[in-house]
């Protein structure tokens, strides 16, 4: 694993320390779990997370509506506020399955994502990033 690569979003660690505060945390992300893993760690970003869901340990990616609905049964009826992400085939894809509110990580000038039926708000930055629930 090449750790010169692993470059947070800047205002990252901030942005989930306040986020934390208020909101349980769930990281979604997809590859192989022993990887992604070590990537969590190597940018020491672990504890931030309540859980982890991994495409590798849920058996699809996280565009996949199955993916979806390993989210619903960890939820246990709890509500998601927001699917925040950069990528608009993963996450904004993630968030229309569960039909959940999204942000998208862009540059929302030129951002080229399709538009979706669940509310979706996009930004260049996490600084300062709040959820309205």
């Amino acid at each position: 694993m090449r750790q010169v690569l692993l470059q947070p979003i800047p205002g990252i660690e901030d942005a989930l320390t306040s986020l934390g505060r208020t909101h349980r945390l769930w990281l979604t992300t997809n590859g192989v779990p022993a990887h992604q893993r070590q990537k969590l760690q190597a940018t020491h970003l672990t504890a931030a997370f309540d859980r982890v869901f991994v495409s590798g340990d849920v058996g699809a990616p996280k565009a996949d509506p199955r993916f979806v609905a390993a989210l619903r049964r960890a939820l246990r009826g709890a509500q998601v506020c927001q699917v925040v992400g950069d990528s608009v085939t993963q996450d904004l894809q993630l968030a229309a399955n569960g039909g959940w509110a999204a942000t998208h990580i862009c540059q929302p000038a030129t951002c080229t994502a399709a538009p979706s039926p669940a509310p979706v708000a996009h930004t260049s930055s996490v600084a300062g990033m709040r959820c309205a629930c």
